[in-house]
C-alpha cells in the first residue's frame, strides 16, 4: 500500500460511526472483534453431550470433570432444576467465568 492509499483509509475509518474499540487492517480489508453465537455447539440430545463438549439447549446444565488432567474431559451435562423453596431466590446465570483454581481442577491439581 502506498503512504496516499493508508492515508485514504486512515481518513475513512476516522469518518466510520461505530464505536470499535481495535479496528485492524491486513491486506486492505477492515477487521473488528465480533463475538457471534455459535450454533453447532447447542444441541437438543441429552445423550450426544456426553460425546462433545456441546450445551445441552432448553435446560439446566452444569460444566462437569469427567475426568481428571484433560480440558477434553470436560463436559456440559443436564441437571435437573430444583424449585427455590420460602427464603430462597433463583438466578438465571447468562455468562459465567473461571478462574485458575478452577483451571487447576480440570488438570487434577489442588491448591493447599
Amino acid at each position: 500500500m502506498t503512504p496516499k492509499t493508508i492515508a485514504a483509509a486512515l481518513a475513512s475509518e476516522l469518518a466510520v460511526r461505530a464505536n470499535d474499540g481495535e479496528v485492524a487492517y491486513r491486506n486492505g480489508e477492515r477487521y473488528v472483534a465480533r463475538l457471534v453465537r455459535d450454533s453447532s455447539l447447542v444441541i437438543d440430545s441429552a445423550a450426544t453431550a456426553t460425546s462433545a463438549l456441546t450445551i445441552p439447549h432448553g435446560k439446566p446444565f452444569q460444566l462437569r470433570i469427567t475426568q481428571a488432567g484433560s480440558f477434553d474431559a470436560l463436559r456440559f451435562v443436564p441437571v435437573d432444576r430444583g424449585r427455590p423453596t420460602a427464603g430462597q431466590v433463583e438466578i438465571e446465570v447468562h455468562a459465567a467465568g473461571l478462574n485458575f483454581s478452577d483451571v487447576l481442577k480440570a488438570l487434577g491439581f489442588t491448591l493447599e
